[in-house]
C-alpha cells in the first residue's frame, strides 16, 4: 500500500512516455490452460493468466508485457494480488499493452513456486532455450494468434 507505482516505472522505462493509467476493466482478464505449455523441466502451474484491453481484442498493434511473479507469489500463493492488484493491467488498458502473467507451480527442488533463476530446470535456464522462457515464448505466439484471427 505505498504510493510507489512500481508497475508505472518499469512500463514506462521499458516504453517511454504512458498514457494516463485508469482502472482495469475485470472482464479482461482471461485465464488460460497452461498444460499446452508445460512440460516436465518447465514446471508450470495449470493455469495462467493475461489481461487483454477491450482495446486489443478489436485492434492489431498491441505490444505484449510478460509479468513474472516473486517468488511465494504465484496466484495459488497469492490469489489475485500480482495479476489483479499490482497496477500491469491498470496501465495496459490505456497503453495498448497485453499482459501476460504465466504461473510457476512448486516442486520438490522449488517449494516457494520460483521462476528459475539459479538453475533447477537444468543448465540452459538462464537462455532462451530454458524450458520456463520456451513455453512462455509459446503462450506468446499463441496469444498472438488467438487475436489475429
Amino acid at each position: 500500500h505505498c504510493p510507489y507505482d512500481q508497475a508505472g516505472a518499469i512500463l514506462s522505462f521499458i516504453y517511454g512516455t504512458l498514457s494516463a493509467r485508469s482502472k482495469a476493466d475485470a472482464t479482461s482478464f482471461i485465464s488460460f490452460d497452461q498444460s499446452h505449455y508445460a512440460s516436465d523441466e518447465a514446471n508450470l502451474a495449470a493455469e495462467g493468466v493475461a489481461y487483454i484491453p477491450r482495446a486489443c481484442r478489436q485492434n492489431r498493434g498491441c505490444k505484449v508485457h510478460v509479468v513474472f511473479h516473486g517468488c511465494s507469489q504465484s496466484k495459488n500463493d497469492v490469489g489475485d494480488a500480482v495479476t489483479h492488484e499490482t497496477g500491469f493491467a491498470d496501465w495496459a488498458e490505456t497503453n495498448n499493452t497485453i499482459v501476460l502473467f504465466p504461473q510457476a507451480a512448486p516442486s520438490t527442488l522449488n517449494p516457494m513456486t520460483c521462476w528459475d533463476w539459479w538453475g533447477y530446470t537444468g543448465l540452459s535456464y538462464y537462455t532462451r532455450d530454458a524450458p520456463q522462457i520456451k513455453a512462455v515464448d509459446a503462450m506468446i505466439r499463441a496469444l498472438a494468434k488467438s487475436l489475429n484471427k
